[in-house]
């Protein structure tokens, strides 16, 4: 029994060290060359393995785009920073089921217990966007005055029309599809707002019902 207490310990220890390892990488900045380095090996990956890449954009178009998030990168990012630089760029391929993911911090099992019940703030919610304007489609944690079909005016002292905006260069769809979008939009949102922000305790809103 001690020695299998002994492996548990062990497979313990080395888990909070893979965890604590890659979030610290997370905070690490990456040199300006390995950077150029990572945009030349997504396009890369993508000329090799995507069956349409140039359905919706020319080859030209597309290579004058990574070039541009090349030359945009003139100092060491985070690899967070390296996301919001690369997935504009992964999003201009124009293809729904295309897309690039944040990277998020990763949480040891004791961590996890203890935030079982914690996720994104803003994703404790399900919404509806229409054009510039954001709404409550559930509410199934029943925040308080938070009745559906409540529009959510600011978020912070953010008015959520420039959110909205800031956050859609991270979103696409297939060629010039104006419906799958703002689904895509709806769903996504709270995350890369948690990515932006990071977890939240609480948040002001303004909203009108």
């Amino acid at each position: 029994m001690k020695y299998f207490l002994f492996f548990c310990t062990v497979l313990i220890c080395i888990s909070c060290t893979s965890v604590s390892k890659y979030n610290e990488q997370l905070k690490t900045q990456i040199s300006v060359e390995k950077l150029h380095q990572d945009v030349d090996y997504s396009y890369t990956q993508l000329q090799k393995f995507h069956p349409d890449l140039y359905g919706y954009i020319t080859k030209d178009s597309l290579d004058s785009v990574f070039k541009m998030v090349k030359s945009d990168i003139q100092k060491p990012l985070t690899p967070a920073e390296l996301f919001q630089k690369l997935a504009p760029a992964i999003s201009q391929v124009r293809q729904g089921h295309l897309a690039l993911r944040s990277p998020f911090q990763r949480f040891t099992k004791k961590e996890t217990k203890r935030l079982e019940l914690q996720k994104g703030l803003m994703a404790r919610m399900g919404y509806v966007v229409d054009g510039d304007r954001l709404f409550v489609k559930n509410n199934a944690e029943k925040f308080a005055n938070i009745k559906v079909g409540t529009e959510i005016l600011k978020i912070g002292d953010v008015p959520t029309k420039t959110i909205l905006n800031d956050y859609r260069k991270y979103i696409t769809g297939d060629g010039w599809n104006r419906t799958y979008p703002k689904f895509s939009l709806a769903r996504r949102w709270p995350d890369l707002y948690t990515l932006q922000h990071g977890f939240l305790d609480s948040v002001k809103l303004e909203t009108r019902y």
